[in-house]
């Protein structure tokens, strides 16, 4: 059934799960008129933030797409309206982590992720984010959609062992103007492409690409790829070639460094063509490992979020023992067995994945101006939405609370859009520690050498075809 747009009073609020200065994001229980129930998210733009129509449109085209989507590693929309002045957005509910809080989390136990499990978490992010970019209307019209924010704080990883990309932020669809302001930056720093960083409005897949290398160097090395200041990163953006993943991991696995390579070149016709691609050179990796994929996640997810997936589950059975005393055991049930990596994981990534829209929604694409490449000096004018991460702390400072749902100021908890907040990658020769948890490696200290510095490569020019890209800060 296409996703409609259902009264509010369907959604009976359970609890919430994060709150920013525009919106509100809680658990809630929906009711159907033939009895039909369901645990959800629920986002709400709160009446502050409807009264500035730019903030409305930005959250109505948020919703529209994400009521599109249809896939196993992206959250969907199920439904979005309006009441009383309320704008709200239903969708998904994952009761899991944000990427970004398990690498905090493994940070701090001076472990890594094992080096398949590695590749299969950046392999079912590349399946979730293919789909995105495939993503048409019912006439076949590609709407060449860029997501712009892919990085490991909107990447839910579920108790049960699915994942699920997330945060689509605000896209310009089809005939409608855009609302990202022209030079404006949107994403965080550390993962965003060197065009994007320069403020080109002209993004396309590969854009999103170069952030996925980027997550993949993290999930390896267990740091991130730019270390430093907004301006500190933006400086190497513009200037350095990346530093390459055997530099901080010497027994790093060859494949994956020169994959890694290959999505963070700085010329984006040297990138991969797109994301399936690199989805299949991961799984096959991680078939060589022996990696038993989401079963493994699971292993992983259970041992060290244990306290916080327990504490969840007797918070959301307790609410809906209030709002469905009769059917509080099944619908947790239903939800859990959802999130279970069979049912989250899509491993024939040929499969077409077709927009539902409405009939009345004009089908001609918007054909976006060509942006103007911003000098460097201009850099600290941009506006970055972004989250800082100085080099010298362990973890992500959101790696303390909880993962979040689809607000993208919210703290983490679980489900669509996350602000909460590691991958040792050993030769395949290497033999791997007897000592080591299933799902990660004891990472041994050593000083890295310096990365290498190199002279930037001259970009080519790109066509600047229409699409449709996603602002990752809604509220």
């Amino acid at each position: 059934m296409p996703p409609a747009a259902f009264a509010l009073e369907r959604y009976r609020p359970l609890y919430a799960i994060g709150r920013g200065g525009m919106g509100l994001v809680e658990v809630a229980l929906e009711t159907s008129d033939d009895g039909f129930e369901r645990i959800c998210a629920l986002k709400r733009l709160l009446p502050e933030g409807a009264r500035d129509k730019r903030h409305t449109d930005m959250f109505l085209r948020e919703a529209r797409l994400a009521a599109l989507l249809s896939h196993p590693n992206v959250v969907h929309g199920f439904a979005y309206g309006e009441a009383n002045g309320e704008f709200f957005l239903a969708m998904e509910y994952v009761e899991g982590e944000t990427l970004a809080h398990l690498l905090a989390a493994l940070r701090e136990r001076n472990e890594l992720l094992a080096p398949g499990l590695a590749a299969f978490i950046v392999a079912e992010i590349c399946e979730g984010l293919h789909a995105v970019h495939e993503l048409a209307d019912d006439s076949g019209a590609a709407l060449l959609v860029v997501h712009r924010d892919v990085s490991p704080h909107n990447v839910m990883i579920a108790y049960e062992g699915g994942l699920k990309l997330l945060d689509f932020g605000v896209a310009k669809i089809e005939a409608e103007p855009a609302l990202t302001r022209t030079g404006e930056v949107k994403g965080k720093t550390a993962y965003m492409s060197p065009e994007q960083a320069m403020g080109e409005a002209s993004l396309d897949r590969r854009s999103d690409l170069y952030s996925v290398g980027a997550v993949l160097f993290e999930c390896v090395t267990g740091r991130k790829m730019w270390q430093g200041t907004e301006m500190e990163v933006l400086r190497h953006l513009a200037l350095d070639e990346p530093p390459r993943i055997e530099s901080v991991r010497a027994d790093a696995a060859p494949q994956l460094c020169a994959l890694c390579m290959k999505l963070v070149a700085k010329n984006p016709s040297d990138r991969p063509d797109n994301a399936q691609v690199v989805a299949r050179e991961l799984r096959a990796f991680a078939s060589e490992q022996g990696c038993a994929g989401g079963s493994e996640a699971r292993a992983l997810m259970q041992r060290i979020f244990a306290q916080q997936a327990s504490n969840r589950k007797a918070k959301l059975e307790k609410a809906l023992t209030v709002a469905a005393p009769n059917e509080a055991g099944e619908l947790a049930d239903e939800l859990r067995a959802s999130l279970a990596p069979e049912r989250t994981s899509q491993s024939d990534l040929a499969a077409s994945v077709r927009a539902h829209t409405k009939p009345d929604r004009p089908r001609s694409l918007a054909i976006v101006a060509v942006a103007a490449l911003l000098a460097i000096g201009a850099t600290a004018l941009f506006a970055i939405h972004s989250e800082p991460a100085p080099a010298a702390r362990p973890a992500d400072s959101s790696s303390s609370s909880p993962s979040a749902i689809a607000a993208p100021t919210a703290p983490a908890s679980v489900a669509s859009a996350a602000p909460t907040p590691t991958s040792n990658e050993t030769a395949a020769s290497a033999p791997a520690s007897s000592t080591a948890h299933a799902g990660a490696e004891k990472l041994t200290p050593r000083q890295p050498p310096k990365p290498r510095v190199e002279k930037p490569a001259p970009r080519a020019d790109k066509p600047t075809p229409p699409h449709l890209d996603v602002d990752p800060n809604p509220i």
